[in-house]
């Protein structure tokens, strides 16, 4: 029988951006069961999935192998039942409330990132 390779979650980030590709290094130490394939960059499979080259600068984005497509805060939620070391995370992630808490939480860092962490948009 030969060798077959298992679906792989696709997240996506701003790869202009050293706090996103921070988090994307943080998340590939992290993920040692291999659920991950991180992006820095606009591809066929981002646009396949309906993603844009804005998208990515504006948010996080992860794609299952099915080619459902989570935004933002819900990214990092969903990150936090794929990956062993973040499981200690998931119950604040996924506690009553978060979900309209935790986007405007998300939004605010996100577009202040470049301010807060010193992020720069190159041209």
């Amino acid at each position: 029988m030969g060798n077959v390779q298992a679906p792989v979650n696709i997240f996506y980030y701003d790869a202009e951006c050293r706090f996103c590709v921070s988090l994307a290094r943080m998340l590939r130490r992290l993920d040692r069961g291999g659920a991950l394939e991180l992006r820095a960059g606009l591809d066929d499979h981002a646009r396949q999935a309906g993603l844009a080259e804005a998208d990515l600068q504006r948010s996080a984005y992860l794609v299952f192998p099915g080619g459902g497509v989570l935004e933002g805060f819900f990214a990092f939620r969903r990150l936090s039942l794929l990956v062993p070391w973040l499981w200690p995370l998931a119950p604040l992630l996924w506690m009553p409330g978060s979900g309209l808490l935790g986007p405007r939480v998300y939004r605010w860092v996100a577009d202040n990132r470049r301010g807060i962490f010193g992020c720069v948009r190159r041209s």
